[in-house]
């Protein structure tokens, strides 16, 4: 811990600060071949100026500057958050980096300023998201790569004095085993939501699934949950080959409720798996798009619609396996799935 906190104010002593106002975020990887990968950096901001940047370290006495003007993708998420959460934006950038030779290394991000106003973070405008992977570059471990996130969500609603329950949905393509946890933010003063907001914040280590229940004071709380892989060799041996790290926010309000909560777009697809064709149902009537990507978040289909709800997509062309797709309507994600391709 006094590591990482030394780390983080040297990042502020030598870099300046930006002003994305965070909420959250995530920093993945996985093996493009060799000694080379990529990562990838996903936040959740409420502002962001193309001259904004982050700070990048690869683990291997390296660094580089993202600008925001770099960054691959930036999408409203307003279409399934709360109404009055309409400012809030998805920021992705990736990058690649060839390393030096076999070893461990950490990476991590920072100069990603804190949105104001969190419960648990002292003066949180004034600190920065904090996230770390690491991974080991090993010939008995193989070109290994962290695990996909499915269900790509920064921000929960949990609502007071009840069981708040929800799931993590990674998959391994390289089939190690996953556990989860929670970790603290790496700022002094800081408190688990729990400790400051009363009842019990749970995490299930083997499944993903975690709670907060019974909250009993309004506010916003942030704490980073870790999800580590772990593969299994011939022998009966079980390491730890790496991790990557995603910080979430919980907004406890008691005006969260029934009433407020966005009307969600309706997406169906079938058959699932897809052999040739694949369908989509949308309920929407505005002008959308259908993206398709594979499962390291390269792109391979899109779809723009003029207000159909039912467009059909050929997938014949695409290698067996899982694909994912994000369903777009003005500039708004408002919602997203999964599906199989099997020829």
């Amino acid at each position: 811990m006094k590591k990482l906190i030394l780390i983080l104010l040297i990042v502020v002593i030598y870099f300046p600060a930006s002003a994305f106002n965070a909420r959250g975020g995530e920093l993945s990887y996985r093996c493009v071949g060799g000694m080379m990968y990529e990562f990838e950096i996903r936040i959740w901001c409420d502002s962001l100026d193309p001259s904004d940047s982050i700070c990048f370290y690869f683990g291997d006495n390296t660094n580089t500057m993202l600008a925001g003007s770099a960054a691959v993708s930036q999408i409203s998420v307003a279409g399934i958050l709360p109404p009055n959460y309409s400012n809030v934006q998805e920021v992705v950038w990736r990058i690649t980096h060839n390393y030096p030779g076999q070893g461990s290394y950490f990476h991590y991000v920072a100069c990603i300023d804190r949105v104001s106003g969190i419960t648990n973070i002292p003066n949180s405008s004034t600190t920065n998201i904090f996230l770390g992977s690491q991974f080991i570059i090993d010939p008995a471990i193989g070109c290994n790569s962290a695990p996909s996130n499915m269900n790509v969500s920064y921000m929960f609603f949990p609502l007071m004095s009840q069981s708040n329950t929800y799931a993590l949905n990674y998959f391994d393509l390289d089939g190690d085993s996953l556990s989860y946890s929670f970790i603290a933010c790496v700022e002094p003063g800081y408190n688990f939501p729990d400790f400051s907001g009363g009842g019990n914040l749970i995490m299930n280590p083997a499944t993903g699934q975690f709670s907060w229940n019974s909250p009993a004071v309004q506010g916003i709380y942030n704490v980073v949950i870790r999800v580590e892989e772990w593969k299994s060799f011939s022998n009966n041996t079980v390491i730890s080959i790496g991790f990557h790290e995603q910080e979430i926010q919980f907004i406890v309000d008691a005006a969260n409720g029934i009433e407020q909560q966005v009307a969600q777009i309706s997406v169906s697809l079938f058959p699932n798996p897809a052999i040739d064709n694949i369908s989509f149902l949308v309920n929407g009537i505005d002008p959308s798009e259908i993206i398709i990507t594979d499962q390291f978040g390269r792109e391979v289909h899109r779809h723009k619609s003029i207000g159909e709800t039912r467009f059909e997509i050929s997938v014949a062309d695409l290698a067996d396996g899982m694909y994912f797709y994000q369903y777009i309507e003005n500039s708004e994600r408002k919602s997203s799935g999964k599906f199989i391709v099997k020829h």
